[in-house]
């Protein structure tokens, strides 16, 4: 995991999420969601640190809340960091979003 302890690399992604995240609790969701700009950008602090990632679900804007989009929930399929890594990359630049859309991006 990098030159961090674990607890120093936990802060620092919790940290990230709660500067650039939103709250979507009140949506069912104990997940922060991230724009795709700060989800790409938090998938790099994720890969820089080598820390394995699980899973994106993308949360669409409706005009009222929201909403899992329940057809573009990504899972990794392979056990290799770098095949993940390449993976999610290619689910972000397929995935449009419009404005409010967010992701929320697991990790272990």
């Amino acid at each position: 995991m990098g030159d961090h302890t674990h607890a120093e690399l936990y802060s620092k992604l919790l940290k990230y999420l709660d500067v650039h995240g939103r709250s979507l609790t009140e949506y069912g969701s104990a997940e922060r969601g991230l724009s795709k700009l700060n989800a790409v950008a938090f998938l790099d602090l994720l890969r820089s640190d080598q820390i394995p990632l699980l899973g994106v679900e993308l949360w669409r804007s409706t005009e009222e809340r929201m909403e899992l989009d329940i057809l573009e929930i990504w899972y990794s399929e392979s056990t290799d960091l770098s095949e993940c890594y390449l993976d999610a990359g290619r689910y972000f630049r397929r995935i449009e979003v419009q404005d409010g859309d967010v992701f929320t991006i697991q990790f272990g």
